[in-house]
């Protein structure tokens, strides 16, 4: 075996070790052993590298097309090293620019900032920086309509989604039925439950229910759109009946929604998600107040106004209580009774599922609700001991004042901490 051939042996499990791989003339990063946030690079000009010397003392130096840096470069990269207490993860020869380069981790206890200063200040590098990171630009989802809800993009959900996205977490939905064979819900959907006998519509025929789901549990799977939570479990329960088959608006009652919040209450969800306003109900007050105090998140809807026939359950200080940004706040008192604080998310022309496999648009402070359910659920993945009061103060503070007042997700998850 020639000594050459030897030499580019050596040379190769060095930089093996090293976690960098020769591949020809490319050298390609181990991923899984690329530095951290302590990790440093610095350079200095090895004028040896891409030369050999050949012949005799007056033939001076013949470009050479590989990869070599000098020993006398390995050999300072190490007294950098020793002198700062620093690890040599990996090292290498920049060829175009004639420079050795070497990643260098800092020790915890040193503070990154003031061994760069040292190392710029006292050595003659033309490199001395942080290791930094970087990303491709794609949207997070592909799904063709995703382009298309502003709704998402108003909160940022599509930073939020890089921490959470719902899973684990569950949302019963008392609501009318939902399509459960959507191609954007029917994997989503965990038991259904079905309070009313209505022989105008079926569970899967009904637009309210449906479009809720959407918002808050459509997945992200390459087609139509993207829920706020999109790898949420959704518990439809059927507790409302349209005005009119083909309606978006529907009904409900004490009886058909005290039935569905009992088993609510039996089922344990992580969220009960109410989009619906009616009078003050004693019996559905109690049934509510039972779910928070066993750790369910309630969420409901807020009316544009307040009066005697509307404005429950969101006035109950146990709930969260959400209204369209595109309608002003009340006065701070109505008749002399304080106005809850409230939250709000986008309400208007929002895209989301509708039955028979399509997709349209709805409004209102129901389409709000549903859109703080799926932070909610991803609040809960990030931190599921999460308490009702924590929640509420947690999306309180994180509003985005413009370009409409609405919560902005990401912030919320950076609140959790």
């Amino acid at each position: 075996m020639s000594t050459t051939f030897r030499l580019f042996l050596m040379w190769l499990c060095l930089f093996a070790s090293w976690g960098i791989h020769a591949n020809g003339d490319v050298f390609l990063v181990n991923t899984h052993q690329t530095p951290g946030q302590r990790a440093i690079l610095v350079g200095f000009p090895d004028h040896h590298i891409n030369h050999i010397q050949v012949g005799g003392p007056g033939r001076g130096y013949h470009r050479r097309g590989t990869y070599q840096s000098s020993r006398w470069a390995k050999k300072k990269i190490r007294h950098l090293a020793d002198k700062y207490h620093l690890k040599v993860a990996v090292q290498w020869p920049i060829t175009e620019l004639e420079e050795h380069c070497a990643v260098l981790i800092v020790p915890e206890k040193i503070p990154v900032d003031k061994v760069l200063a040292e190392l710029s200040r006292k050595h003659k590098l033309t490199i001395a920086q942080p290791m930094l990171s970087f990303q491709t630009q794609m949207m997070p989802h592909q799904d063709p309509y995703y382009p298309l809800q502003d709704n998402l993009h108003l909160m940022n959900i599509d930073s939020a989604h890089l921490e959470a996205t719902g899973k684990k977490i569950t949302v019963a939905l008392i609501d009318t039925g939902v399509d459960l064979n959507h191609p954007d819900l029917k994997d989503r959907i965990g038991l259904h439950k079905n309070f009313i006998q209505s022989p105008e519509t079926g569970f899967s025929d009904e637009i309210h229910g449906t479009a809720m789901a959407g918002i808050i549990a459509a997945q992200s799977n390459h087609q139509g759109i993207v829920g706020v939570a999109p790898d949420v479990t959704l518990w439809p329960m059927r507790a409302c009946w349209p005005v009119k088959p083909g309606g978006s608006e529907a009904y409900c009652n004490t009886l058909s929604l005290a039935l569905a919040l009992n088993e609510a209450i039996v089922l344990e969800p992580n969220i009960i998600n109410l989009s619906l306003t009616g009078p003050e109900d004693p019996l559905l007050r109690r049934l509510i107040k039972k779910a928070v105090d066993k750790g369910i998140i309630v969420v409901a809807a807020k009316p544009p106004s307040f009066g005697p026939d509307v404005g429950f359950p969101a006035d109950m200080e146990e709930v969260i209580t959400v209204r369209q940004p595109e309608y002003l706040p009340p006065p701070p008192e109505t008749e002399g009774k304080p106005i809850k604080k409230c939250v709000a998310a986008p309400g208007k022309k929002i895209l989301t599922t509708f039955p028979n496999d399509t997709y349209n648009f709805i409004s209102g402070s129901s389409a709000s609700t549903a859109h703080i359910s799926g932070v909610v659920a991803l609040l809960l993945e990030k931190k599921p001991d999460l308490s009702p009061q924590q929640v509420q103060k947690i999306l309180w503070r994180a509003y985005s004042r413009q370009p409409l007042p609405v919560v902005d997700a990401s912030m919320a998850m950076k609140m959790i901490n």
